[in-house]
């Protein structure tokens, strides 16, 4: 497994994270809990290795037990909080530009929350997506 370890939390690759979020999308669907996804955009990582390195400690600072931390798209960190809603990852992702002095202006977030508004339905009558894989595709999609 490809990972990196900030401050005893794994920024996991690509491919794993990839694996988390179709695990969580997958309970979802069964419990009907919440979940958010935190897209934090850094630019190319190479080239801005220094703030790259400053979001990953401040987002692992950030972090709950549960939370999971992961590469998203190109140049993309994602952030998976488990039974948060839209607005608890709009303050999540808020105070994570707080933190940052000045941070560049290609630095950006995005948030995704499932389940979807329009694939929730009552009680009983939920009904499962029927292209999970088709939801995962997009969130991956490059920009």
């Amino acid at each position: 497994m490809k990972r990196k370890v900030i401050k005893k939390r794994t920024l996991w690759s690509r491919e794993v994270f990839s694996c988390i979020l179709g695990r969580e999308l997958a309970r979802t669907e069964r419990s009907n809990q919440v979940f958010s996804v935190v897209e934090f955009g850094i630019g190319d990582f190479e080239t801005n290795i220094e703030f790259g390195n400053r979001i990953f400690q401040v987002v692992a600072k950030e972090l709950r037990f549960t939370d999971e931390v992961g590469w998203f798209k190109d140049n993309h960190i994602g952030v998976l909080l488990y039974n948060t809603s839209f607005e608890g990852a709009r303050i999540f992702a808020e105070r994570i530009c707080e933190v940052l002095p000045t941070p560049p202006n290609f630095f950006g977030f995005k948030i995704h929350t499932f389940p979807i508004e329009r694939q929730i339905q009552d009680g009983a009558n939920y009904q499962v997506p029927q292209e999970r894989q088709a939801v995962l595709s997009s969130l991956f999609a490059s920009n």
